[in-house]
């Protein structure tokens, strides 16, 4: 899972249609825009707010609100509409930009986990920097398979024979090679 921060996403219900702020008010408090969606990381809903969960209220009181969102985001239009569920989702701007298909206010796209396939994957190589006891680097090539052969077909590693009597140290086999314990 990617590494995340799950905060609430809040929707203004009440207030004005457009910012109000008087020189010298406070900045700490809520005033918002109706139908201003505003992430937060309090662990509550302040006054004339709702947490963005996708639910449905009842026009005849939030009329204002209704007015600012439609049924964009569900609800029959005629008793009732819905907020905006951003539970596990993140906002994005609607409208078109370079290279993007269009954005519509309302629409819900993605998916909460995906499995890429091999063919997914775009071809690419990784390098990897090793030292030589010489302390000098070098650029080796990674493995690309498990076969542990490298990505030119030189083995990474193999095991020494056996000649003039001397024994083959066999890495695959060491172990506690840190512990100079007898």
């Amino acid at each position: 899972m990617m590494p995340s921060l799950a905060l609430t996403y809040i929707i203004c219900t009440s207030g004005g249609l457009y910012p109000s702020r008087e020189p010298g008010s406070d900045p700490t408090d809520f005033e918002g825009i109706i139908g201003e969606v505003r992430q937060t990381a309090l662990n509550f809903v302040p006054t004339d707010w709702l947490p963005c969960q996708g639910q449905a209220l009842p026009i005849s009181t939030y009329p204002t609100l209704y007015a600012v969102l439609g049924v964009a985001y569900g609800g029959d239009g005629k008793t009732t509409f819905n907020l905006p569920d951003l539970g596990g989702r993140v906002a994005i701007g609607a409208g078109t930009g370079p290279g993007l298909t269009s954005r519509q206010v309302g629409a819900v796209m993605g998916e909460a986990a995906v499995a890429l396939t091999v063919g997914q994957i775009p071809p690419h190589t990784h390098q990897l920097t090793a030292w030589q006891a010489q302390q000098t680097a070098q650029t080796v090539k990674v493995p690309t398979a498990s076969t542990g052969l490298a990505g030119n077909g030189a083995p990474l590693y193999t095991r020494a024979q056996p000649t003039h009597g001397r024994n083959p140290v066999d890495t695959r086999r060491a172990r506690d090679a840190s512990n100079n314990a007898p």
